[in-house]
């Protein structure tokens, strides 16, 4: 019934919200190892990420509220709101949702694995700790750059360890260079 209801919501909208609140939903699931979903609470201000209008946010998560296939819990304003799937069993159990996710599962897994890179480097202080190889750079500029990273959003914090890890890699360069370029002047 419950997926018969979601199924019956998501025909109803028009092409533009359909996708926004395809967007929104996926935002709101965390694939895990194997083939195991779960949902997860993120801040309305985490939807606004993409480049879509924010009145379509607002108005087509305020359908999925009405809906109830959405819940909210307040917060000091309405960016730091919580929302999060109402029932897990939407997560698992309804199958356009679980088409989604094995379509958009690969960029999903690299959207959590880079964002629990760069809450490692938050914990760790924002130093040279937690900074990414050369390797982990180039897949994290390359997701960043992809249409999926667009669609589907990411934490900005991202963005920042991408910046720094740059940084320091450059700097690293740089000096490697300059050491080479007094052993040859010797």
């Amino acid at each position: 019934a419950l997926a018969r209801s979601a199924d019956e919501f998501y025909a109803n909208l028009i092409p533009e919200e359909q996708v926004t609140a395809r967007r929104i939903l996926l935002r709101m699931v965390r694939p895990g190892d194997g083939l195991e979903v779960t949902s997860q609470r993120i801040r309305r201000a985490e939807l606004y990420r993409a480049n879509e209008a924010h009145d379509r946010i607002d108005r087509v998560l305020d359908k999925l509220i009405g809906a109830r296939l959405v819940r909210v819990t307040s917060g000091e304003t309405r960016d730091d709101e919580q929302i999060e799937v109402a029932h897990e069993a939407l997560v698992r159990n309804w199958p356009t949702l679980v088409g989604w996710l094995d379509d958009e599962r690969a960029a999903l897994s690299a959207r959590r694995r880079l964002e629990a890179k760069a809450d490692d480097w938050v914990r760790l202080g924002r130093g040279s700790s937690g900074l990414l190889d050369r390797e982990q750079l180039h897949e994290a500029e390359h997701w960043l750059a992809s249409p999926e990273a667009e669609y589907l959003g990411f934490n900005p914090l991202l963005t920042e360890l991408v910046t720094a890890s740059r940084t320091a890699i450059e700097a690293a360069e740089h000096e490697q260079e300059a050491a080479r370029q007094r052993e040859l002047a010797q």
